[in-house]
Parts: C-alpha cells; structure tokens; sequence
C-alpha cells in the first residue's frame, strides 16, 4: 500500500502566502516611492539653493561696485518694490547703467543698452529696499521649484553696502 506523502501546497496555503507576499511587494513599493519623493525634493532644494546663492551673489557683487550715474542723481541707487537700478563701473572710465528687475518668475539684468539676460528662473518673489545712499538691502527674495509633496521654497536676503562712494 502506498503512503500519501504531501508533495506540494494546498489552496489555502497558496492564498496564505500570496497575501503575505503582496502585502510585502506593496510595503515595498511604498518605501521606494516614498524614497524617490524624498530625493526629488531634495535635488529641487539644492537647485534653488544654488541658483538663489549665484543670483544673491551676482547682484551684490555689481551693487557693491556701482557708483554715482554720470548725470550725478543721487542717490546712486534707483529701487522699486522689484527691481533696482545703479550705475556699475566697468573700468576706470566706463560707467553703465544696469538693472535688475523681476518680470513674471524670472529675474532679469539689463546692462546698458543690450537686450535682458535671465538670471534665474523659479522666483516668486523679489523686493530691494533702499535703506541709505549707500545701502540696499534684499528683504526677500523667495524660489520655489517643484509641485506637490516635493515643491521646496527657500528665501534669501541681504544687506549691499556700496564700496564706491
């Protein structure tokens, strides 16, 4: 007489298994979507990070240079809410006027007479307030980048004092 030996796996068993195995493959998989969100925003941070430092960067680097217009109007300094005007030095006898200024979410330079150059993109906001005639200072100046759970806004400011006075 033959022995009924268990060879293999019943119904109940399969389901059993199949359950717990989807329930692991769905863990799974949350953690990697939860990882890619957290790297998404991550790199969308270093992003406005960096371009908001180089823009911060710039400007202070062509306002501290600028000096009285050659028309002499004082203060050296033209500020709306979103934009600011100066006249930069070029070299020892060449002045241009330059600006900054926020057009939609761009900022943009105008140098003398050329055409606008972007400076960065992803700018919500942007406000320069003439402190002194010597001083301007970025009260805010805000990068967003991103939608959803991995949108990243970061804020910068600053206080320019003018070397050429």
């Amino acid at each position: 007489m033959r022995a009924n030996k268990y060879n293999g796996m019943n119904i109940v068993e399969l389901a059993v298994v199949m359950a717990i195995s989807g329930m692991l493959i769905i863990g799974i998989i949350k953690i990697f979507r939860t990882s890619f969100d957290i790297w998404a925003s991550s790199l969308n941070s270093i992003d406005i990070q960096r371009k908001g430092r180089a823009a911060v960067e710039e400007i202070t680097r062509f306002v501290r240079q600028s000096t009285s217009p050659v028309t002499g109007i004082s203060p050296a300094i033209g500020i709306t809410s979103q934009s600011v005007k100066f006249a930069f030095m070029k070299d020892t006898s060449t002045v241009v006027n330059m600006e900054y200024y926020k057009s939609g979410n761009a900022l943009y330079r105008v140098s003398g007479t050329s055409t606008s150059t972007l400076i960065e993109d992803y700018v919500d906001s942007i406000y320069f307030k003439h402190v002194s005639s010597y001083v301007v200072k970025i009260e805010t100046f805000t990068l967003t980048k991103g939608t959803g759970k991995n949108q990243k806004s970061l804020t910068f400011e600053r206080t320019i004092n003018i070397r050429n006075r």
